[in-house]
């Protein structure tokens, strides 16, 4: 089987990460479903309130002990930061958002332990052909 650095990073199995989607559709069920088949889940971030946010966090950690993603908008999280400082407090293992982050916002997130990735069309570190972001910005 093909390892790339893709799988050493995230801890996943498949090369497949889900779309984060807001919160219309990517509540802790469908992120713990994804990461249990030994892809990526994705939380949806943006869109949600601070009380949700944590409780949809608190949920997923119960259902999976795989790696996950919180999945944000560079512009929700300005407007919004206290949802950053809550998917770090909560130690999502990966924090994901569109458009790319600040130097400091990486720092932080490899001190807290996570792994930060954007939103990209294409993912270099091994993703199969036609690996793109839909939405990406």
């Amino acid at each position: 089987m093909l390892r790339t650095t893709f799988y050493e990073v995230l801890g996943v199995e498949h090369p497949v990460v889900q779309a984060g989607m807001g919160p219309f559709g990517s509540g802790a069920e469908l992120a713990a479903a994804v990461s249990n088949s030994g892809a990526l889940g994705s939380l949806g971030g943006a869109g949600r309130s601070p009380e949700d946010l944590r409780h949809q966090l608190s949920v997923l950690r119960t259902l999976t002990e795989r790696p996950f993603a919180v999945n944000s908008t560079q512009p929700w999280l300005q407007q919004h930061p206290e949802s950053f400082d809550i998917a770090l407090e909560m130690h999502a293992p990966v924090v994901s958002r569109m458009r790319a982050p600040s130097l400091s916002t990486i720092r932080r997130t490899q001190y807290e332990g996570s792994s930060q990735t954007p939103a990209i069309r294409n993912f270099g570190g091994g993703c199969p052909e036609r690996c793109e972001g839909g939405h990406v910005g």
